[in-house]
C-alpha cells in the first residue's frame, strides 16, 4: 500500500502546475529516466510548503542530503526537491514522505539555486514515478519496472544505465504465454519448444507427471529452440512449466 500509494501520488507531483493532475502516461520509474535525467539517492532532511496565492496554490519542498549519484553528478550535497500543486490535486508532501527516510529520485537539474531554500533544485518529470523508498535491508521499493517492484540496491545500480531496454523486455515477459509455442500436443516422441520473442533471455523447463511429479528439468535459452524427447515417458496428462525471471507459462500436455 506504501508503494503504490507513493508511486500513484508523486507520479502526480510536478513542477509545472497547468499539467499538474492531468495525466498518468508513464507507469514505471525506469520511463521516468530521460537523457539528460539524474538519478539520486538521499536522505531527506526537511519537508515543507509554502502558499503562494489564495489558499490554493502552494510550492512544496523536500530537502535531500545526497548519498550518492547514481546517474549524472550534482556539484554538491545538498539539493532541494521543488513541486507544485493546485487543490484540486491534493498532493500534500509531507503526507508521503518522512524527514530521515532514503529515498532515490529521478529528475532534471535546473542548474540553479532555489531562492527559497538556497540550495540548487530538481524538478521531477511530468506524470511520472520519480521516487522509490530504499529500505533498511539495502532493497529498493517502488514501481522500479513492469513486474518489478522491489530489488536489492546494487543490482538496481547496475541495471539502471540500461532501464529503458530491461522496462521493454519486461513488457514483453509479461504476454509471455502468447509468445510459447509448444508442439506437437498430443505428442508420443518429442515436445518442440519455442519462443517468438527473439530474446536471450534464460529459461527453464519443468515437466510434471499427473501426480505433480517431477520427471524432467532443463535450462535453455529463450532465443534459441529446445527438444524434449518425450517417448521413453508412459501415457498420460502432463504439465509442462516454463519460467522466464518471474513470468510462468504452464500448458497441460498429453502423452500417446
Amino acid at each position: 500500500m506504501k508503494t503504490l500509494l507513493l508511486s500513484f501520488l508523486i507520479g502526480l507531483f510536478t513542477y509545472s502546475i497547468s499539467s499538474a493532475c492531468s495525466c498518468l502516461n508513464k507507469s514505471y520509474f525506469c520511463e521516468a529516466i530521460q537523457e539528460d535525467s539524474h538519478v539520486v539517492r538521499g536522505e531527506i532532511i526537511d519537508i515543507y510548503e509554502i502558499e503562494q496565492a489564495n489558499g490554493f496554490e502552494f510550492i512544496h519542498y523536500i530537502d535531500l542530503v545526497i548519498q550518492e549519484n547514481i546517474l549524472g553528478d550534482f556539484a554538491t550535497d545538498t539539493i532541494s526537491i521543488v513541486g507544485s500543486s493546485i487543490n484540486t490535486c491534493n498532493i500534500v508532501i509531507n503526507s508521503i514522505v518522512e524527514i530521515g527516510q532514503e529515498l532515490i529520485l529521478t529528475g532534471l537539474d535546473e542548474n540553479n539555486i532555489d531562492d527559497v531554500t538556497g540550495y540548487p533544485y530538481m524538478t521531477l518529470h511530468l506524470c511520472s514515478p520519480n521516487i522509490l523508498f530504499v529500505n533498511e535491508d539495502e532493497t529498493v521499493e517502488g514501481y522500479i519496472r513492469p513486474d518489478l517492484e522491489i530489488q536489492s540496491y546494487e543490482e538496481f545500480k547496475l541495471e539502471i544505465g540500461i532501464c529503458s531496454d530491461l522496462t521493454a523486455i519486461d513488457r514483453l515477459l509479461s504476454e509471455l504465454d502468447r509468445y510459447i509455442h509448444i508442439l506437437p500436443n498430443p505428442t508420443s516422441d518429442y515436445l518442440d519448444i519455442e519462443s517468438d520473442l527473439g530474446l536471450e533471455e534464460p529459461a527453464t523447463i519443468e515437466l510434471y507427471n499427473a501426480m505433480g511429479q517431477l520427471v524432467h528439468k532443463e535450462l535453455f535459452n529463450l532465443k534459441s529452440w529446445l527438444r524434449l524427447e518425450t517417448k521413453n515417458y508412459a501415457s498420460g496428462v502432463y504439465f509442462l512449466k516454463l519460467q522466464v525471471r518471474n513470468q510462468i507459462v504452464v500448458r497441460k500436455i498429453v502423452k500417446n
